[in-house]
């Protein structure tokens, strides 16, 4: 789930630079540190700290490297998605299984979810929604939904095959402000309001993950980082250094975080 938003940054004093000025110090880049890891998927939340996703494993590091707390659980499969946009309350999503755990900042568990029990059978992708409820795809309803709790359905979109002439395929989504956000890697991010009525479709295609950060949609594709700007469309490219095997990559703050194929580095940038 990736997905990943900066909820709270109107009450953090976090600075934001323009992609502008980091192109120009693209290669102002200082190691922090390198962490050891095959085959992981991150995640970072609005305070900087990383989450490396290792199947069954989830393990949290601060900003410059640290390890703080893991989190490990064998018994509903591997993890599909981690969202940590609310890191006071980090969902851990089990699609195989139909499960959905919840771990405070310490990644212990305080929520546990089978959503097989509460009537869905088929959840690609689900969020931490802002009024602490949570966003699904159903695929077999083949609507967004607002669940709450116990499960029952706030709110509720358009049938998908009603709304689109393609075939979506939601893979991850995201709440931000009013607006949740579900990526189809093949035909782009659809745009629905906080009721579930669809609004647009962002035609940014074959992405794996993205990050919104103060109305700029971040995203890694071709060894950079790029920005699209939810207000103006303008879009900009920040590439990372030449040097890097890069194959995921995010940014928090004044940190770089990029994974690559036996490894995940933590950068700053000046």
């Amino acid at each position: 789930m990736q997905c990943l938003t900066d909820k709270h940054f109107t009450y953090l004093s976090i600075l934001i630079l323009s992609f502008a000025s980091l192109e120009a110090k693209a290669q102002n880049y200082q190691l922090i540190k390198s962490l050891p890891a095959k085959e992981v998927k991150i995640v970072t939340d609005y305070l900087a700290n990383l989450y490396l996703i290792e199947n069954y494993r989830l393990s949290l590091y601060d900003k410059n490297g640290n390890s703080s707390f893991i989190y490990e659980d064998y018994s509903h499969g591997k993890i599909s998605s981690v969202d940590v946009s609310d890191p006071l309350k980090i969902l851990v999503y089990y699609e195989d299984y139909m499960h959905l755990k919840v771990l405070d900042k310490t990644l212990s568990e305080i929520g546990s979810y089978n959503l097989n029990d509460l009537g869905y059978y088929s959840i690609s992708a689900l969020a931490h929604a802002r009024d602490d409820n949570f966003w699904v795809f159903d695929n077999i309803a083949f609507r967004l939904k607002k669940m709450d709790a116990a499960g029952t359905a706030l709110y509720s979109s358009e049938k998908f095959n009603l709304l689109f002439k393609e075939t979506v395929q939601v893979s991850t989504m995201l709440d931000y402000e009013n607006f949740v956000y579900l990526n189809d890697p093949k035909n782009g991010i659809y745009v629905f309001d906080r009721f579930g009525t669809y609004q647009k479709r962002i035609p940014l295609l074959e992405l794996n993950s993205f990050q919104i950060i103060q109305n700029k949609l971040i995203y890694f594709k071709e060894n950079s980082l790029f920005s699209y700007d939810l207000l103006s469309f303008k879009e900009e490219q920040m590439p990372l250094p030449e040097w890097l095997q890069a194959k995921a990559s995010e940014l928090r703050k004044d940190r770089v975080y990029v994974v690559e194929s036996d490894k995940v580095s933590i950068f700053s940038f000046k």
